[in-house]
């Protein structure tokens, strides 16, 4: 009989592995390359292999959970999930996420995090000790009122991706939501412009003061990310303004925002799992958590 076991990857993995993404999410190899030198991990890459052959996969990612007390909780941030077409349904992928819940309580990781792809991956985690716990406000909005909110005298800039980590923890004081450190931060801004997207910056007295992701498609600017502490919104619109001639704007935005539109609906995005006591009580007093930067 063949041999079934799970393991962690070995630089010696990266063909299998690279060939599984590409199979999994028909990703260009450029795109799966960049993330296997710029994130791959051996000993945060857990495998399920068969006979010697790499079947299933899944990358943990560091990052933490900070409620709005300020407690900050070391999680894995469980990314590119995924088992050979001819594989799945078997339960490969199952036994993968307990050995990740084994690997971050092993490494004092209090929660695993995930983004699913779709409602019915929702249902899958769900089954499997995951709960929905962050979610977002997607609101649309017209030029104009954009050109209402924007003011003048924004001044755009190119932040090192440690400025756009440092402003991120900053923003988001005071609400429940996922950290990021700089090395995700920058890696995630590659993997934006890899697929066509675009980013501001805007400065004030010299530093970092406000930024945004976004992409046109479908005839509107679609507003992937927004880190914009209280009071620089109107200069980073203007930005946005200056980049696209675009007339509607569709904005993701946690749900704290303080930008409100007639169109606007709450999409569920991330779900969380506890490893630890004080995770679970830490996840039962979340409101509001925010999730961004996942690559989902």
């Amino acid at each position: 009989m063949p041999t079934t076991m799970i393991t962690t990857a070995k630089q010696e993995d990266i063909p299998a592995l690279t060939r599984l993404w590409m199979e999994s999410f028909q990703d260009e190899e450029a795109g799966v390359n960049r993330f296997m030198e710029a994130r791959f991990r051996p000993e945060q890459t857990l495998l399920y292999r068969e006979g010697g052959a790499v079947e299933a996969a899944l990358y943990l990612l560091e990052g933490a959970l900070r409620t709005a007390a300020g407690q900050a909780y070391p999680a894995y941030y469980i990314y590119a999930a995924c088992t050979r077409p001819h594989s799945r349904s078997r339960g490969y992928m199952g036994m993968l996420l307990e050995a990740a819940a084994e690997q971050g309580i092993k490494d004092g990781k209090s929660f695993l995090a995930l983004v699913p792809a779709s409602e019915g991956l929702f249902r899958y985690y769900g089954q499997r000790g995951f709960t929905t716990a962050f979610s977002k406000k997607e609101l649309c909005i017209g030029r104009q009122q954009l050109q209402r909110i924007a003011a003048p005298g924004a001044v755009s800039c190119q932040p090192s991706a440690t400025a756009m980590a440092a402003l991120w923890g900053w923003a988001f004081e005071g609400i429940d939501c996922f950290l990021w450190d700089a090395v995700a931060l920058d890696y995630a801004l590659s993997y934006h412009g890899q697929y066509g997207g675009k980013a501001v910056f805007c400065e004030k007295e010299g530093q970092l003061s406000a930024f945004a992701l976004f992409c046109e498609e479908e005839g509107a600017c679609l507003v992937t990310e927004c880190c914009a502490p209280e009071g620089s919104f109107p200069r980073l619109a203007a930005l946005l303004l200056e980049q696209t001639d675009l007339d509607f704007f569709r904005l993701q935005l946690p749900l704290c925002f303080p930008l409100s539109a007639d169109a606007c609906r709450v999409v569920q995005t991330g779900m969380l799992r506890p490893l630890t006591r004080e995770g679970e009580t830490a996840m039962s007093r979340l409101k509001n958590a925010y999730i961004g930067f996942t690559l989902e």
